[in-house]
């Protein structure tokens, strides 16, 4: 659905419905409640919604949603808590969010069955930290982040991740010294992952 939309309420009908497509909703400032309903939701993308303040707490209800995406919302500034909640989360992608500091403890709880594969961040220009909670996320198998400039370190318990088996980071310049292969003072704790790419690499 794109532009603007008033017939948001019509969505509670299709409880049978599995993709669904928000985008380019300027006038769009929350989520709409029809979706709530919407049990059979597979796979959820919203973007380009710029006035789109916040993602719902009953996002977590959606016990079938194995792909959200989430992108070029610069107004959220936090994912819900009840995303830990998505017990058929399989992949995670959140791109563009511009006042994202922090990711929820909450994610934790991803790790449940079928657990958490890929998780993906780029362009989140304030984001500073991730919670040490990631080291829970034991079938985690792809961490991919994309300039995300302000994060200045991996959490400890990366070297957790015994299933981890891609990192790529490009555009962070922090990561890239951090981690550089062999040589970065934290090297040792993600030396254990199979595939590690990271750009631009430091001198």
């Amino acid at each position: 659905m794109m532009g603007s939309s008033p017939g948001w309420e019509l969505l509670e009908h299709h409880t049978y419905l599995e993709t669904l497509w928000i985008g380019y909703c300027n006038d769009l400032t929350q989520v709409p409640e029809s979706i709530r309903s919407i049990t059979s939701l597979r796979q959820l993308r919203i973007t380009r919604c710029r006035t789109l303040g916040a993602l719902p707490e009953w996002l977590g209800e959606l016990c079938s949603l194995r792909y959200p995406e989430v992108s070029w919302t610069p107004m959220i500034p936090i994912l819900p808590q009840s995303i830990g909640n998505l017990t058929s989360l399989t992949n995670l992608k959140i791109i563009g969010w511009d006042n994202l500091k922090l990711l929820p403890d909450g994610m934790q709880a991803c790790s449940t069955s079928p657990p958490l594969k890929n998780l993906e961040l780029k362009y989140c220009h304030a984001l500073a930290e991730l919670p040490e909670c990631i080291g829970q996320l034991y079938a985690l198998r792809r961490l991919f982040i994309d300039s995300c400039s302000a994060l200045q370190g991996l959490p400890q318990s990366t070297q957790r991740l015994t299933a981890l088996h891609s990192l790529f980071i490009s555009n962070c310049p922090a990561l890239a010294r951090r981690y550089k292969q062999g040589v970065g003072p934290d090297w040792h704790l993600i030396s254990h992952i199979p595939h590690v790419e990271m750009y631009p690499l430091e001198d």
